[in-house]
């Protein structure tokens, strides 16, 4: 049997649990996919699949077609003598061949391919052996792939929708409030507040939580249940009933009461959002902990090429040619130093920040800082290869993974939306029949249940906590092997350290 390839990468538009587990059905059910684990506090999935039955681009195009995307980055490759359609045929299928291209668009005119890959697989190097594989050489990318926003485009425009909620849901609140508790009653009680309530609360309703349709939408599409459907039936209901006793109340009837529930609707919708807000702001914070370890390694190397050094990108470095570096700069790549001597600061791999001396034949690491002379280094590791690299993949690699307790919670949320929605059902109609208290108590209740049944917490505290756990612990220097090291974590009573000499705080502080 052949053996499965398997890819991790990121995907956008996922807002809870259910979201996971409807991308991993949906995948599944893929011709040629053997195995699929979506994370959704680290927005990853890894996927395991047969190549020959199934391909990248047609999972891609599955997510997009379940309303989700895979967060992809580009290459532009630029080739000085690309050819014909027969030739440049083997180049587009050797890149192609690299584990983690979804596709390549050449193009004659402008002498480039365009490669589309997921974010942080590629490694550029392989990019140009592939295009000499194919009789080609290939210059710079124009785009580097170790570039990362500093606040993403998506968290700003959540940011914005969020405030906008907050300055609506304020007022309408307030008003709601003080006629409830009989102040301001006479200026309160006249017919015009409902409607100036109903205008505050309309652009909450269908703008701010305009992604909680989407999502209720698609999750119904796909035959599952989220967090989104109990959003939107909770706040639908008490917006259109309380948008049908207006209109009622205008036609001079009150049938259906005289109380609206406006500042129900908003403040579920507000209330969730200031959630998602808190929650996207942790993960930020953490993705900017492995943003700081991407740039620790230098965009730029000086290489020695035709008897003397020129300035190239790191990524176009390759192994065995010879790096200079000099006093004050960063170290590009791993490798062993061939002419001078010096003291490095290590400290991103050790922890030690006081210098270390380094001389002929010595070991340097990328991202570590030269601090007193030039050397020249032979490169013995880029790209991914190198000690800095390894770090960041295990980083990512353990935000992946999925705890116990998260595979528990995953059996809990598939049957707990459902339950919900059968108490939620049984609350109005006890009310509205039992209790002879009327059709709007028994729409209140119902609300009530659906919106504090809303399984967030459920699905977002163990991957919430992996995140920022990882996170933190980056930002202090300790690395976790994996989840299951860090779940067990609360267990430790003795620590015992391999080191000698002595433990330090990665600072020099004055003893005498």
């Amino acid at each position: 049997m052949t053996p499965g390839k398997t890819i991790s990468f990121k995907v956008e538009g996922m807002h809870c649990q259910a979201c996971a587990l409807t991308i991993e059905k949906a995948l599944s059910n893929l011709s040629g996919v053997l195995d699929i684990r979506v994370n959704f506090g680290a927005a990853r999935a890894k996927i395991c699949y047969l190549e020959s039955d199934s391909s990248l681009k047609v999972i891609c195009e599955k997510l997009s077609d379940l309303g989700y995307s895979l967060i992809t980055e580009l290459f532009e490759l630029r080739i000085k003598d690309l050819r014909e359609n027969f030739s440049r045929s083997g180049l587009e299928k050797n890149l192609l061949s690299i584990p983690g291209i979804i596709e390549v668009r050449t193009n004659l005119l402008s002498k480039t391919a365009i490669v589309r890959s997921i974010v942080g697989e590629i490694d550029v190097v392989d990019l140009y052996t592939a295009a000499k594989a194919s009789g080609y050489k290939s210059e710079n990318t124009v785009i580097n792939p170790y570039k990362r926003e500093e606040i993403p485009k998506e968290f700003r425009e959540r940011c914005n929708r969020f405030w906008l909620g907050v300055i609506l849901t304020g007022p309408v609140l307030i008003i709601s409030m003080a006629r409830d508790f009989g102040v301001l009653t006479p200026f309160l009680e006249k017919g015009w507040v409902d409607w100036l309530l109903f205008l505050l609360a309309t652009p909450v309703q269908l703008y701010v939580g305009l992604g909680f349709y989407v999502g209720a939408v698609r999750a119904i599409k796909n035959y599952s249940l989220n967090m989104d459907v109990l959003v939107v039936l909770g706040s639908s209901t008490a917006y259109f009933f309380s948008l049908a006793v207006l209109m009622a109340k205008s036609s001079g009837t009150i049938a259906l009461g005289e109380h609206t529930y406006f500042e129900t609707a908003v403040v579920i919708i507000t209330l969730v959002k200031l959630g998602k807000f808190l929650e996207e702001r942790a993960k930020n914070k953490t993705k900017r902990a492995l943003s700081d370890l991407f740039e620790l390694k230098p965009d730029t190397a000086s290489v020695k090429r035709k008897g003397s050094f020129i300035e190239v990108l790191t990524n176009d470095v390759k192994e065995g040619e010879l790096v200079m570096v000099r006093p004050g700069e960063k170290v590009p790549v791993d490798g062993r130093i061939v002419r001078g001597s010096t003291a490095v600061d290590e400290s991103l791999l050790t922890g030690e920040s006081l210098p270390i001396a380094k001389g002929l034949g010595a070991t340097v690491i990328a991202g570590a800082v030269n601090l007193s002379s030039l050397i020249e280094l032979k490169v013995t590791a880029i790209g991914s290869k190198t000690r800095l690299s390894q770090i960041i993949r295990l980083m990512e690699e353990i935000q992946e993974g999925n705890a116990k307790t998260q595979k528990l919670v995953d059996r809990i949320s598939s049957i707990f939306i459902p339950v919900v929605l059968i108490v939620a059902l049984g609350s109005f109609l006890f009310w509205v029949l039992l209790s002879n208290q009327g059709f709007s108590q028994g729409v209140l209740r119902m609300i009530s249940v659906l919106v504090i049944a809303c399984p967030c917490s459920l699905g977002l505290a163990t991957p919430t906590a992996i995140m920022v756990g990882t996170g933190i612990a980056a930002r202090k220097g300790i690395l976790f092997k994996s989840v299951t090291a860090l779940e067990l974590g609360n267990s430790i009573q003795t620590i015992v350290f391999d080191k000698t000499g002595t433990l330090s705080f990665g600072k020099p502080s004055i003893s005498d």
